[in-house]
């Protein structure tokens, strides 16, 4: 694979949430009146024009054939932002784990699962075994069709 591709989509995921990630945000913060989330979405778009990075935690990046996701290991501020899940299904732990990866990259403006405490869940792949991650809201995604 390309590395030039993966550094392009890695530097693009550090700054940058997905737009449908965005919009979740804005969303939820509109139709809650929570400030909390109105803060989150102003501290999102302010990084962005900026080009400052999300977060600063160290994180692991995990490479798809057309994207790129930032794996956090969690910090001590991910229990007060809002979660994400993906959940995934495989015909192994290890390929429903993968799964579930990706499913964390999907766009949030369809979420396609619900699960308890989750402002939004995606799901992806089939198979007898499941395994769901969680991320918090600022979880980095890039996408290769998405580059300018």
């Amino acid at each position: 694979m390309d590395t030039s591709f993966v550094e392009r989509l890695e530097n693009r995921a550090r700054t940058l949430l997905p737009p449908a990630t965005v919009m979740l945000v804005e969303c939820a913060g509109d139709a809650s009146g929570d400030p909390r989330l109105i803060s989150l979405l102003e501290e999102i778009e302010q990084k962005g024009l900026l080009g400052e990075e999300l977060c600063s935690e160290p994180y692991e990046p995990v490479v798809f054939e057309d994207r790129v996701l930032l794996r956090c290991g969690g910090c001590p501020r991910a229990s007060e932002l809002p979660r994400i899940a993906g959940i995934g299904r495989g015909v192994d732990a290890a390929q429903a784990r993968q799964n579930a990866l990706y499913a964390l990259t999907l766009p949030l403006d369809h979420p396609n699962a619900r699960i308890a405490g989750c402002i939004a869940a995606q799901r992806w792949g089939e198979g007898e075994c499941e395994d769901i991650q969680y991320a918090c809201i600022l979880n980095r995604a890039a996408y290769a069709g998405r580059m300018e």
